[in-house]
């Protein structure tokens, strides 16, 4: 049927992490992909719903998403860069989004998806660790995002699921987005701020038969004019079938921040 539900409960001394997901790729027997999320554990809660028609196939020439979500959980207070204490932050957010293709393809895809999304931050103090509560805040973002991605699939056994042939796309990727969240009273955001982003991948098969998957990623929050939190990622998979039945994987990642927050 397509459904798929998980349920998990873990425990660590005093503290206990409890979740459950459910997924539905069919639902009411559409190309419509429900998916409902529930998390709980001693210090956060969150509570997701979603509801999308993706690109399911790379000759489909739209999509449509809706998403509302929940999560509170207990986070430091800080002025300047001095911690003065423990808040508890509970944030909503709601967003619709659309895409359109670019020219339908079985050799790539050409995506463009806008979307809309409005945020609201919530602070109350805490008895045990009292402190005076930050303004609430209030963003709606515009979103723009696309991806520009060639289609080199290769099927490989014995990667991350030995029991099961694997897709890889060796193909390169670009996928760019920004969110921006202009301050207007109309829209009742209480700080301008743009949210630029870009990933690239890459596969690659090497001579003798090995995998090797790369993963670049950048991100930077500008806020009221300023620039920070900048963080810039590469990341580095490979996969070598060095005997029968054996794989010897490897992996490596390097994270850069700049004018990060406290």
């Amino acid at each position: 049927t397509g459904k798929n539900i998980s349920a998990v409960y873990e425990r660590f001394g005093a503290s206990t992490d409890k979740s459950f997901v459910w997924r539905d790729q069919q639902f009411l027997g559409t190309r419509l992909d429900q998916r409902i999320v529930v998390y709980e554990a001693s210090e956060s809660r969150k509570i997701a719903l979603s509801l999308n028609r993706p690109f399911y196939a790379s000759i489909v020439p739209s999509s449509l998403g809706a998403a509302v979500d929940y999560a509170e959980k207990s986070v430091p207070n800080f002025s300047g860069e001095t911690q003065i204490g423990t808040v508890r932050r509970r944030d909503f957010n709601a967003g619709v989004n659309y895409g359109v293709a670019f020219g339908t393809s079985t050799q790539r895809s050409r995506h463009i998806t806008i979307g809309i999304l409005h945020s609201l931050s919530l602070y109350d103090s805490l008895r045990q660790s009292p402190s005076p509560a930050p303004p609430k805040e209030r963003l709606t973002f515009l979103q723009l995002g696309g991806d520009w991605q060639e289609f080199k699939y290769i099927k490989e056994r014995h990667i991350q699921k030995y029991s099961r042939e694997e897709d890889f796309n060796l193909g390169f990727g670009i996928f760019p987005s920004v969110a921006w969240s202009p301050k207007l009273r109309m829209l009742s955001t209480t700080e301008s701020q743009i949210l630029p982003k870009i990933s690239l991948r890459k596969g690659l098969r090497l001579p003798l038969g090995p995998l090797v998957l790369l993963r670049g990623d950048y991100s930077s929050t500008y806020v009221n004019g300023g620039n920070g939190h900048r963080i810039a990622t590469i990341d580095f998979q490979f996969f070598s079938h060095i005997m029968p039945q054996q794989t010897l994987a490897m992996h490596a990642a390097y994270d850069h921040g700049w004018r990060l927050a406290p």
